[in-house]
């Protein structure tokens, strides 16, 4: 309440995001037990239309801190840097 004066937070506005043209890739972790999979799989519907990469791996949040699968992980991300800064 105190941060955005109101109980619930404002809505990201998508399409100033779409404007920036920006490389985005979003991830989703499939057994996620803090973040249920059909949020990022929202985000990525509302953002169909621009050109970012989704993909979805399997395990839950601590995917992303103890490094299980993280290979894939990296080879998408740096695929898509490749991809929009090819060096």
């Amino acid at each position: 309440m105190r941060r955005y004066g109101q109980i619930d937070p404002p809505l990201l506005n998508f399409a100033d995001v779409k404007k920036s043209g920006i490389p985005m890739t979003l991830v989703g972790a499939k057994h996620d037990l803090i973040l249920n999979i059909e949020a990022p799989r929202r985000v990525r519907d509302l953002l169909a239309d621009y050109d970012a990469e989704y993909f979805e791996i399997n395990g839950g949040h601590q995917v992303y801190f103890v490094g299980n699968q993280l290979d894939e992980f990296f080879n998408r991300i740096m695929s898509g840097m490749q991809k929009h800064n090819p060096v």
